[in-house]
């Protein structure tokens, strides 16, 4: 499995994570002035979306210009917050060569929106995936990507505990390997792409051996920019 971050690493803002050249999880901005997208382009087969808020949804119509239409996964609420949210920043920058897609990019939104309930497996630009409460606000999910080699758990925004509007998560999902959200790291590296081999922990194949299989992990950055992993 290749795992491509186009943002989102060592930053909070603008989560794009693209796995296998294939599929896109997130597609979100990091506010500020100006505000900031993802890096390079990106022509997905399909999308999986984990939540509503906009460092992780904020550019999903963008990905619609000119002709591609991949389908758009995520859970009904996810979907809702995700469509407001545009209509904002419509209001706010839609004028503005900041904006990053038009009302009709939006409009498009609906074309292609699919939505799933919690522990329903789907498939999407050829991988299984599955998303799992993520007790973080409404329509909140884990994502669980499996593309038959490797399992991907991508946890996003997670609350163990319970918030105002939605219990904690208990979710458990498998994972092979974890992509997981957290806000203390404070790790810099240079600018430019990056790609490291990344070992999977020593697992049980059944067969009385280890599974030592590797999944590759790269970063695109910004020139400047001193985000990394």
């Amino acid at each position: 499995m290749e795992i491509e971050f186009l943002g989102g690493a060592g930053e909070v803002g603008r989560s794009a994570i693209l796995v296998n050249d294939a599929l896109l999880l997130d597609y979100g901005m990091l506010a500020g002035n100006p505000p900031q997208y993802p890096v390079g382009s990106v022509e997905p087969e399909a999308v999986v979306v984990s939540h509503g808020h906009l460092d992780h949804v904020g550019a999903i119509p963008s990905l619609l210009a000119g002709n591609a239409r991949p389908p758009i996964h995520w859970t009904p609420p996810t979907y809702e917050l995700t469509m407001l949210l545009a209509r904002d920043t419509l209001k706010l920058h839609g004028t503005s060569p900041l904006c990053p897609f038009t009302g009709e990019e939006r409009k498009r939104v609906t074309e292609v929106s699919v939505t799933h309930g919690y522990g329903e497996p789907f498939e999407a630009a050829g991988h299984e995936v599955t998303l799992y409460d993520a007790g973080h606000i409404p329509g909140s999910a884990h994502v669980l990507v499996d593309d038959g080699d490797t399992r991907l758990l991508y946890t996003a925004d997670f609350h163990t505990d319970d918030q105002q509007l939605v219990a904690g998560t208990t979710a458990r999902p498998g994972g092979r390997r974890h992509l997981r959200e957290h806000l203390r790291g404070r790790r810099t590296r240079r600018p430019g792409r990056r790609r490291a081999p990344v070992r999977r922990e020593p697992a049980d194949d059944g067969l009385g051996g280890r599974d030592r299989r590797r999944a590759g992990v790269r970063h695109r950055a910004d020139p400047g920019d001193a985000a990394g992993l």
